[in-house]
């Protein structure tokens, strides 16, 4: 298996810096303009999907700001011209109620100078 460049690495790891700074200041617009591409898929538990950037907008419109993010990267594997990454990711309600894991599946692509995320499958649990 070929290993991911580290510009790479760097990039997704930016990526997830962007993310954790919507939640922080409570905007869901850099999560669907720089964080997913526009025909992106996010899949949760049961019948939940969201599907391209109006929907992945309600998703997001309705947590940031009532949560912050940490995220802790298990794996990143490359495939063809993009990568998947295995990835623990929780939920901290700014409230101090009990946290929320989540065991994450990202599918990064690169779109135009930047990498994004084209697809997102998550699941409770803190362990793949």
């Amino acid at each position: 298996m070929s290993k991911l460049p580290d510009d790479v690495r760097a990039a997704i790891a930016a990526q997830h810096d962007l993310m954790k700074q919507a939640f922080a200041s409570g905007d869901a617009d850099p999560i669907v303009d720089k964080y997913y591409t526009e025909d992106a898929w996010v899949f949760g538990d049961g019948d939940q999907t969201w599907k391209g950037s109006q929907a992945i907008h309600e998703l997001y419109a309705g947590i940031v700001g009532k949560y912050t993010w940490t995220t802790k990267t298990e794996q990143i594997i490359p495939l063809g011209d993009g990568a998947l990454e295995f990835l623990i990711g929780t939920i901290h309600p700014v409230d101090g109620s009990e946290p929320t894991v989540y065991k994450i599946l990202f599918g990064w692509v690169k779109a135009g100078e930047s990498w994004r995320c084209s697809t997102q499958m998550f699941a409770f649990g803190d362990h793949f």
